[in-house]
């Protein structure tokens, strides 16, 4: 098989008639002792009976059909529209989390320090922060559910509305 190389590499010439009459002759010479290459032989001209029945007219067109172009730029206004609405998505998440954070607020006081429940925040949202005084200072512990995974900030307002 492994000295079959030279030859296999001359069946698809043969098979389209292509090479010249020395080259045939010898082909043919090796065929006859060769099963291994008239079996690739006969599928080199089974491809080469399909490529032979293509009507290259209608395979090969200098115009893509006109239906193409709607269906194009129709899939290219979807992608447009859905990065829209994710980037949408997006604002929404980012401005529910500003709401909560900068929500109007009421204090309750605990033993443990002093309770900010937001007095209102986007639904399905949930924020809860407790403020205790320490020597560095007030330390706030929020514990906020129901936004997305993501970063957020957080800003304190004094009551002179100073950040």
């Amino acid at each position: 098989m492994s000295d079959c190389k030279e030859w296999r590499e001359m069946l698809g010439a043969f098979a389209l008639g292509s090479l010249h009459p020395e080259g045939r002759t010898a082909v043919l010479a090796h065929l006859d002792g060769c099963a291994a290459c008239r079996e690739e032989l006969e599928e080199l001209e089974e491809a080469r009976r399909a490529l032979d029945s293509v009507e290259i007219d209608r395979v090969i067109s200098s115009e893509p059909p006109e239906h193409l172009f709607g269906e194009v730029f129709f899939r290219i206004g979807e992608e447009r529209r859905q990065i829209t609405r994710n980037r949408m998505r997006i604002r929404v998440v980012a401005l529910a989390a500003a709401a909560v954070v900068i929500a109007v607020f009421t204090v309750t006081t605990r033993s443990s320090g002093e309770v900010v429940e937001f007095a209102s925040a986007p639904r399905g949202v949930d924020a809860v922060a407790v403020l205790t005084e320490g020597a560095g200072g007030v330390a706030v512990h929020l514990t906020v559910s129901g936004l997305e995974p993501g970063t957020y900030g957080l800003w304190m307002e004094g009551y002179s509305g100073t950040r």
